[in-house]
């Protein structure tokens, strides 16, 4: 999935889950997250 968003989105992509990241990160990360999905 991380390879085909960097592909789709043309820039570098991490994917972490919430819990793997420290609490500071977490809160500024859940103020700027966007869901983004595609409708099949």
């Amino acid at each position: 999935m991380q390879e085909q968003l960097a592909e789709l989105l043309a820039v570098k992509v991490d994917l972490v889950s919430s819990n793997g990241l420290s609490s500071h990160i977490k809160r500024q990360t859940d103020q700027e997250k966007q869901l983004i999905y595609e409708k099949i």
